[in-house]
């Protein structure tokens, strides 16, 4: 137990721990570029191909449900992917 003048803390034993930043996708720069849902996500298909032709997108910008960094690494992974794809058929 740490105890401060203000604030009283409690000591926890955990498995394991996700933290949380926000909850608002900053894409305002994106908004006459890309389709967004309500809350401002990037709408994306399966390889986070957007509503722009060679415009990808991945992570917790986008509507994937799930927002941890695992998913985000992997769904980059494909994004990437995706563009070289889309690059290979533009030559």
């Amino acid at each position: 137990m740490i105890n401060n003048l203000d604030k009283v803390s409690q000591e926890l034993t955990l498995d394991g721990l996700f933290v949380e930043i926000g909850h608002e996708p900053k894409t305002d720069i994106l908004t006459d570029l890309v389709k967004r849902d309500s809350r401002g996500q990037v709408i994306v298909d399966l390889s986070g191909q957007t509503s722009l032709a060679g415009a990808f997108a991945a992570g917790d910008v986008t509507t994937s449900e799930f927002k941890q960094i695992v998913i985000g690494c992997g769904q980059g992974a494909v994004a990437a992917l995706s563009a070289y794809k889309y690059l290979q058929t533009k030559k």
